[in-house]
C-alpha cells in the first residue's frame, strides 16, 4: 500500500517560466536508475541559455541512483554520468552558482546528475523494453521537431541547434556560446512545422499484433495527430513512414505488458493501435454532389434539409466571402449550455463555402458522426464549377493572386478544438442577429426563429434582446472594445481559452472580464518577436503588443491565427491596434 508519510523530497529546482517542464520520469530497465527529463525552463528561445549550461539541471536528461543513496543524501550519482565526481545539484544549480537571470558560472564543469544535455523539452520519452535504449521526442521551437537516441555524456544541441539546423531566431546566439565546431549529436529524425507543431515521443514496438512494425520507433504530433514509424532507427539510414493521420490531440503513448501500444487523446480517450489493411477505405463521399449536403441542380446551395445562417463576427479567411448552413438529424435538438455555447447532436453537419472574386473555391463540411467523434472534410471546386472533390491531406493552391490553403482533417480539428465544443459558429452570441431567408424573403432573428421551430431542446426563456450578441467588427455604432473583443473571440478564443491548445495560458473569450483574460501587461512565454519589453498586450502601444505583432505577421512560425492564413487582415489588425491604444491600464 502507498504510505503518504514515506514521501521524501529528492530534489527541487527553480523554474524561471511556466513552460518547458519536461513530462516523464522512469526507471531504466537495465540499470534500475531513475531518469528524469527536464526542459530548458521555458519562455522562447532559451533566453537563459540553459540548454548549453551544464551547471544547471534544466535542459537535460538526469540519471540518479535512489536505491543506494549516499549517506546523508537521498541519492548518489551513478558511474558513467556526464560529470560524475562533481558536487551534486539537488536545488537545480551547482552549489556556487547564483540563481536569477544574471547567473554566474560555477567553478565545476557541470552537475553530476546530468546524463545528457542540450534538450529543449523532452515531453515524452521511453526505453526500448528489449535493448534498454532511451528514445525521446524533443519539442522544437519554430521550425523543427526531433527524435533523439539519448546516450550518456551527449550534447543534443539546443539552443544552438533546432533539429539538425542552426538556431538563431532568438537571443542572438553567439559564436562563444554556439561555436561552429560545437560538439553535439544530431537527431535521428526530424520534421518541420508543415507536418505538425509539437512532437509526442512514443515507443519501440515489440508487440505481436503488428509484426511489420517490430523494432520500429513510433511517435506522433500533438497538434496534427499524425503518427509515424521510424524503421531501423539505429541504422545510418532510418526510414520514416506515416502510419495514420488522426483527429486526436495525442499527448502520450502507453505500452502494455504485451508490447502493444496505446495513444492518449487530450480529451481523455485512450486508443489502441491494431492491425490495419493494406488500403484504408474512404467512406466519406469523394464528391460534394454525393454528400447529401448540396441541392440537386445547384450544388452551390445547401440541400433542402439544411438551414442557412450567418454570424456576427466572422473568422478571417484571407478575404474570402462565406456562406454557411447547418443540418440536424430528424427528431433531434440543440442544447444551449449556461455559457450560451451550442451542442449539436450526433449526425449534425455544418457546411461553409468560400468565395474568391465571386467564384466558389472550397466547401468545408464539419460532421458530428454518430460515434460521437467530429471530423472535417475539405472539397476543392473543379475549374468548371460543376462539382467539388474531397482532398486528401492539405495543400496550397494559387487561385489568381491568392495562395489558398485547403486544410487536412486534422487541421480542421486543430481550430475546432475540444475546449471550444468543436462547432464554433453556432453559439448564441454569434447567431443572435437578423437573417433574411431567401426561400421566403422574410427576415427574422435567427435565435428566435430556431426556438420557434423547435430546434432547441428548451424554448428561450427571454427575448433575444436580452441575450448576448457579438458586435460586428465593422459596426462603428458599437463600442470599440466590444468590437475588438468580438474579433478576438471569433479569431483566437477557440485556442486561447481554458483547456484549449493555444500557448500562453490566456483567455480571449468575449465574456471574460478584460482584467481576467491574462493578456494585459503579461510577458510572452513563447517569444518577444525581437521587440524589447514586449507584452502580450502593452497598454497604449500596439507596436510592443504580441497580439498585434502576430496578427501582422505572415511567417508560418509567428503569425496568428497560425493556420490557413496567407494574408493580413488589415482592417482587423487596425481594429485591434486602435483598441490597444485606447487601453490606459490593465484594470480597464
Amino acid at each position: 500500500a502507498l504510505d503518504p508519510a514515506s514521501e521524501l523530497q529528492i530534489m527541487q529546482m527553480r523554474q524561471p517560466y511556466t513552460n518547458h517542464n519536461g513530462g516523464n520520469i522512469a526507471f531504466g530497465p537495465k540499470d534500475g536508475f531513475l531518469y528524469f527529463g527536464l526542459g530548458d525552463g521555458g519562455s522562447s528561445g532559451d533566453p537563459q541559455n540553459h540548454g548549453q549550461d551544464t551547471r544547471t539541471l534544466l535542459g537535460a536528461m538526469l540519471r540518479i541512483d535512489i536505491n543506494s543513496p549516499t549517506p546523508g543524501a537521498p541519492y548518489k550519482i551513478p558511474n558513467g554520468n556526464a560529470f560524475t565526481g562533481n558536487p551534486t545539484c539537488p536545488n537545480g544549480l551547482c552549489p556556487d552558482q547564483t540563481a536569477g537571470p544574471a547567473q554566474q558560472r560555477c567553478t565545476g564543469s557541470g552537475c553530476p546528475e546530468i546524463f545528457a544535455w542540450g534538450l529543449r523539452n523532452p515531453w515524452r520519452w521511453s526505453f526500448d523494453r528489449l535493448s534498454g535504449d532511451l528514445w525521446a521526442g524533443d519539442v522544437g521551437q519554430y521550425y523543427w521537431e526531433e527524435v533523439d537516441l539519448i546516450q550518456a555524456n551527449k550534447n543534443y544541441g539546443w539552443s544552438c541547434y533546432e533539429g539538425k539546423h542552426r538556431y538563431t531566431d532568438d537571443n542572438a546566439k553567439n559564436d562563444t556560446l554556439c561555436p561552429a565546431t560545437l560538439d553535439h549529436t544530431l537527431p535521428v529524425a526530424e520534421y518541420d512545422h508543415g507536418q505538425g507543431s509539437a512532437i509526442t515521443g512514443g515507443y519501440v514496438y515489440h508487440g505481436a499484433a503488428i509484426p511489420a512494425l517490430t523494432g520500429n520507433y513510433l511517435y506522433s504530433d500533438s497538434g496534427s495527430g499524425k503518427i509515424w514509424a521510424l524503421a531501423d532507427p539505429k541504422s545510418a539510414t532510418p526510414t520514416v513512414t506515416e502510419l495514420l493521420d488522426t483527429t486526436y490531440n495525442i499527448v502520450s503513448f502507453g505500452e502494455g505488458h504485451d508490447g502493444e501500444l496505446y495513444v492518449l487523446d487530450y480529451s481523455g480517450g485512450i486508443y489502441k493501435l491494431v492491425p490495419g489493411t493494406t488500403t484504408t477505405p474512404t467512406t466519406f463521399p469523394a464528391k460534394l454532389s454525393a454528400t447529401g449536403c448540396a441541392r440537386d441542380g445547384n450544388l452551390k446551395d445547401g440541400s433542402s434539409g439544411m438551414i442557412p445562417f450567418d454570424v456576427n463576427s466572422p473568422l478571417w479567411s484571407d478575404g474570402a466571402d462565406k456562406k454557411r448552413w447547418l443540418a440536424l438529424p430528424d427528431n433531434t435538438t440543440i442544447n444551449i449550455a449556461s455559457s450560451n455555447d451550442w451542442t449539436l447532436p450526433p449526425g449534425s453537419i455544418l457546411r461553409k463555402d468560400f468565395y474568391l472574386d465571386a467564384k466558389i473555391v472550397e466547401t468545408r463540411l464539419l460532421a458530428h458522426h454518430t460515434d460521437g467523434d467530429w471530423a472535417g472534410y475539405s472539397y476543392e471546386w473543379n475549374t468548371d464549377q460543376s462539382d467539388a472533390t474531397l482532398i486528401a491531406g492539405s495543400k496550397t493552391v494559387m487561385i489568381g493572386t491568392h495562395a489558398w490553403y485547403y486544410p487536412s482533417e486534422s487541421d480542421c480539428l486543430g481550430c475546432h478544438s475540444i475546449a471550444a465544443g468543436r462547432s464554433l459558429g453556432p453559439e448564441t452570441a454569434q447567431l443572435n442577429r437578423d437573417y433574411t431567408y431567401a426561400a421566403t424573403g422574410k427576415t427574422g432573428n435567427q435565435v428566435f426563429t430556431y426556438s420557434s421551430i423547435g430546434l432547441f431542446d428548451a424554448a428561450l426563456s427571454t427575448a433575444p434582446a436580452n441575450l448576448p450578441a457579438l458586435a460586428a467588427p465593422d459596426d462603428a455604432s458599437k463600442a470599440l472594445e466590444a468590437r475588438a473583443r468580438a474579433y478576438l473571440h471569433a479569431n483566437c478564443s477557440h485556442c486561447h481559452r481554458p483547456g484549449g491548445p493555444g500557448r500562453g495560458g490566456f483567455d480571449l473569450r468575449y465574456d471574460v472580464a478584460f482584467s481576467a483574460t491574462g493578456v494585459c501587461g503579461k510577458t510572452p512565454e513563447t517569444g518577444n518577436l525581437g521587440v524589447a519589453d514586449a507584452q502580450l498586450l502593452y497598454p497604449g502601444t500596439p507596436e510592443k503588443s504580441i497580439v498585434s505583432l502576430r496578427m501582422r505577421s505572415t511567417s508560418n512560425t509567428t503569425q496568428m491565427p497560425p493556420l490557413a492564413r496567407n494574408m493580413i487582415d488589415e482592417a482587423g489588425a487596425q481594429l485591434i491596434d486602435d483598441w490597444i491604444r485606447s487601453v490606459v491600464n490593465c484594470g480597464v
